[in-house]
């Protein structure tokens, strides 16, 4: 057995000028701002093959986040508004992995 396998995922995420940031500077205090428009892009690739007659390893590398669109203005305030959030909580993030099949 032998095969490999791609995965991708590309999310567009359009501007809104009209995002509530909630601060807890006062009784009601609204912060209205832009948020930018930004794509995210995400992939995968897999190879699996055989290690005898019943036994198998999927070895794999992925990327997440490729174009690095990191919400950057992430409040870490004590009274910041944890509703806030818009894009990406993650950096650009790369993995690889192994699945062991006995």
């Amino acid at each position: 057995m032998r095969h490999a396998s791609l995965f991708a995922s590309l999310q567009h995420v359009a501007e809104d000028d009209d995002c509530p940031e909630y601060k807890h500077e006062g009784e009601g205090h609204v912060h209205k701002v832009t948020t930018p428009s930004f794509f995210d892009l995400a992939l995968k690739a897999a190879y699996a093959f055989s290690l005898g007659k019943s036994s198998h390893i999927e070895l794999s590398l992925s990327a997440q986040d490729i174009f690095n669109s990191y919400q950057r203005d992430l409040d870490s305030s004590p009274g910041r508004d944890a509703a806030y959030i818009y894009g990406p909580s993650l950096p650009r993030t790369l993995l690889a992995g192994a699945k062991l099949s006995i």
